[in-house]
């Protein structure tokens, strides 16, 4: 019912914030908006061609069935868009999203 529905909502809420510290603990990843409630854009901070390599980032993770983040466009810069709306979706997976961000962001560079 509703009651559960609810709780989902909070929890992904919750996530997106569990996933804003992470983001905000990593030196080589840049918030680029705040996080009001379940989304969080943030990109991989490239010296060169940042918006092309976040962009292709966002590729290889679709690819890899590792997440399926989408991009956007903030202040002309390319940002990984990470919408958590899955009732499955664990810190865990979170985890696993920003490890495979930064080594994938680290073999681009």
């Amino acid at each position: 019912g509703i009651d559960a529905i609810a709780e989902v909502v909070e929890r992904n809420i919750s996530q997106a914030q569990y996933l804003k510290a992470r983001i905000e603990r990593e030196t080589k990843l840049e918030l680029l908006a705040p996080v009001a409630l379940n989304i969080v854009c943030f990109r991989y901070d490239f010296r060169y061609e940042a918006n092309e390599k976040n962009a292709r980032l966002v590729v290889d993770l679709q690819e890899s069935g590792i997440a399926a983040p989408s991009t956007t466009t903030i202040n002309h810069e390319t940002a990984i868009r990470v919408n958590l709306t899955n009732h499955r979706t664990r810190e865990s997976d979170l985890d696993m999203l920003v490890e495979a961000i930064l080594e994938m962001g680290k073999e681009l560079e």
